[in-house]
């Protein structure tokens, strides 16, 4: 796309006469060592002229983001120094450059987790029943309280007494064992007394007891380390992803590519005298008339205006949601990590160069 603006502005004759004294002695002598003695400057014409180049991006560069957990300071920072350390020497290896290796955020901090569980118990209860010989109560209530055992009661539908013992445990297993331990305990000792008869079991049982949930404070201790990798080969984009995924670090979906400013000069430069030799020939096309023509420039300037390439994702420093959905990453099996890597588009930068020039004209002898 091609745009060009151009504005005449045509300077009166300079009167030959001998009326201008010694300021007009100085302009004509400028003149003749300009043009000559047979052209002289009667006017000025400034133009514009701008055209859009489209460049390659030769550069491209992108983020890595690793944070990694620890139950000291110390474990989560060596930890992430190791593979930081891994993931720049396989940088080296590829030929990236330390200067193109840039740390955007590195930080050690610690964060308090609340730990909650749902405690589940199981309680097994067995009831022991016998007959009692008379007067023979008080002896068999301090037999039991031995064992801590002091719950004997009458039967309601006999005239025997029973007794229930009752054993906790993580399990429904745990519970069964630890009742019929305790039952064995005690039996022995009420056989050998020689004040019951007919020892036997009434009844069994075993039921589950959910408790409330139990909460834990837990501290944890985090390392988190940015970096931003510039490179110029653009085949070694996946092999890095790859390699930092292996790392178990997060690549950042921000790849960009640009043109890097030595290569913007260097095109610039060569485009520069192009864009000179349209604007000489665009303000001698507003001349037009014969009789005039395009003198040497009195000033020129050129502008350029690039589209942005810095689409850059910075971090955002400490974030509660992003330090926890980032440490529960951690702790799950690796996966392919879905990251985009887009073919580069073209660059494109607009440049515009002004220049004013003398308008001369031959004086007929």
């Amino acid at each position: 796309m091609k745009k060009v603006i151009g504005v005449v502005l045509l300077a009166q004759f300079l009167a030959l006469s001998a009326a201008q004294g010694a300021e007009k002695s100085e302009v004509i002598q400028l003149n003749e060592l300009k043009y000559g003695a047979n052209t002289i400057s009667v006017g000025t014409i400034s133009v514009t002229y701008g055209e859009k180049i489209k460049l390659e991006p030769d550069v491209a560069q992108f983020s890595v983001t690793y944070l990694t957990e620890g139950a000291t300071p110390n474990t989560a920072s060596n930890q992430n120094v190791k593979n930081m350390t891994a993931l720049k020497e396989y940088l080296k290896s590829l030929g990236v450059r330390d200067s193109d290796i840039t740390t955007l955020d590195y930080k050690n901090f610690e964060r308090t987790e609340k730990i909650y569980t749902q405690k589940s118990e199981y309680n097994a209860e067995l009831s022991v029943i016998f007959e009692m010989q008379t007067d023979s109560f008080y002896k068999i209530i301090k037999l039991l309280d031995q064992y801590g055992i002091s719950n004997l009661k009458k039967d309601s539908d006999s005239k025997k007494y029973f007794f229930t013992i009752v054993a906790n445990g993580a399990s429904e297993n745990a519970a069964r064992t630890r009742v019929q331990e305790l039952y064995e305990k005690v039996e022995t000792p009420l056989k050998n007394s020689g004040f019951i008869r007919n020892l036997g079991v009434k009844e069994y049982k075993i039921k589950k007891n959910d408790q409330n949930r139990v909460s834990e404070e837990i501290k944890k201790y985090y390392s988190l380390n940015q970096i931003r990798i510039k490179l110029s080969n653009f085949e070694n984009i996946g092999k890095i992803y790859a390699k930092a995924q292996e790392l178990k670090m997060s690549v950042n979906n921000d790849l960009s590519y640009f043109v890097s400013d030595e290569r913007k000069q260097k095109e610039i430069g060569e485009y520069e005298s192009k864009l000179f030799e349209k604007l000489q020939e665009r303000a001698k096309r507003l001349i037009g008339n014969k009789e005039y023509s395009l003198g040497a420039p009195s000033s020129l300037s050129i502008s350029t205006v690039a589209t942005d390439d810095s689409r850059y994702r910075n971090y955002r420093g400490y974030d509660q949601n992003y330090v926890t959905n980032s440490a529960n990453a951690i702790t799950q099996t690796q996966s392919a990590q879905a990251v985009d890597i887009n073919p580069p588009s073209d660059y494109e930068i607009s440049i515009t160069i002004d220049g004013r020039f003398d308008i001369t004209k031959d004086i007929k002898k």
